[in-house]
């Protein structure tokens, strides 16, 4: 039994918020509910109980504000909409005041809860940005570590009162360079896929595109450790110090070492770009993000040519200019698109 006139039946009001028909004896019932504060709490509950159970998504929100948002639209906007009809049913059969209790009473119940919610999902909302095709970004986190995030690359980091209270983790999709504020009891973490690296003061790059088959982690200056993480199984973690890194093949999952040159690490930050014995493919591709350029294939087989080259401009065509040159083939340009193909012989 409820605790006012009515039973309190949690099915019909379920019924009611989501816009089903009711009977004019189901509104009245409802009625009863809403314009009694016995009611308050209860109704309150299953407002509570309904809203925990929705679904978490879209990685990069929170799943508080995300589950609150569709709460609010699923189950509250139908109520409001349906509510001006008892109100203005109320209205009409029932004094001023009593009108009134109807409104102060759904305030009451529901302003609260929203209010709480949204204070739940400020506390753990996570900030997102995002470099596109041919743009890099700087960003400062709160504590002054600095982010340099390439052309096509994405990084949610939380917000500054989490972040400030030790919670140094990032989420990185893409490649960026990080110049990591020194704090031994908050390491700095940056999560690509199942890659984890753990960083507690140094400077690093990581590139980690969705759509590329490796991963590579390399250190310019101090210590990281990078970490494999496999559900159902242990942990694999590797060391890395400066001019050290690591390639990490998503396919084969199979770990590389590789030996680096820190004074090149993160030089795509100034528009410099070194290549050595590198496919065709796999240098257009990164050309092609950071000069904002489409590059087509007249023959695929000049994907596998392997050149030595180096970039230091940041203008498109000089950079074209010399991977004509360098990789002897022909650059066609059709629209936005730059069409390679062979070099003709004379």
């Amino acid at each position: 039994m409820g605790p006012g006139k009515f039973p309190f039946n949690e099915a019909l009001l379920q019924k009611y918020l989501t816009g089903e028909p009711c009977t004019q004896e189901e509104l009245d019932v409802i009625k009863q509910y809403f314009t009694t504060d016995v009611y308050a709490p209860v109704i309150r509950q299953v407002m509570e109980a309904e809203w925990s159970h929705l679904d978490t998504v879209q990685a990069g929100r929170t799943p508080q504000d995300e589950n609150y948002d569709r709460f609010i639209t699923t189950k509250l906007q139908p109520f409001l909409a349906r509510r001006r009809k008892v109100v203005k049913m109320v209205i009409q059969s029932m004094k001023y005041a009593a009108a009134a209790a109807v409104l102060v009473l759904c305030v009451t119940i529901f302003y609260p809860f929203k209010n709480e919610k949204r204070q739940v999902a400020a506390a753990n909302q996570w900030n997102e940005k995002f470099a596109a095709r041919g743009q890099r970004l700087k960003l400062t986190m709160p504590d002054s570590t600095v982010v340099y995030l390439a052309p096509e690359s994405r990084i949610w980091y939380p917000a500054a009162e989490q972040y400030m209270s030790g919670q140094r983790t990032v989420r990185l999709e893409g490649e960026a360079y990080f110049d990591v504020v020194h704090d031994t009891a908050h390491p700095f973490t940056v999560q690509t896929g199942t890659i984890r690296t753990v960083d507690v003061g140094t400077a690093f790059n990581i590139r980690a595109y969705p759509d590329e088959r490796a991963i590579a982690v390399t250190v310019a200056e101090g210590e990281v450790q990078v970490v494999k993480m496999d559900p159902g199984r242990l942990a694999v973690s590797k060391t890395l110090i400066e001019s050290e890194g690591i390639v990490f093949d998503k396919d084969l999952q199979q770990w590389n070492d590789v030996v680096v040159n820190t004074n090149e690490i993160g030089n795509w930050r100034k528009g410099e770009f070194e290549f050595a014995s590198e496919p065709l493919e796999n240098v257009v591709a990164i050309l092609g993000r950071h000069y904002d350029m489409q590059f087509a294939w007249k023959d695929e087989s000049l994907k596998r040519k392997k050149i030595t080259i180096q970039f230091y401009s940041d203008s498109r065509a000089t950079a074209l200019d010399l991977l004509e040159l360098t990789a002897a083939v022909r650059l066609e340009k059709k629209g936005d698109t730059i069409w390679i193909s062979k070099k003709s012989k004379k």
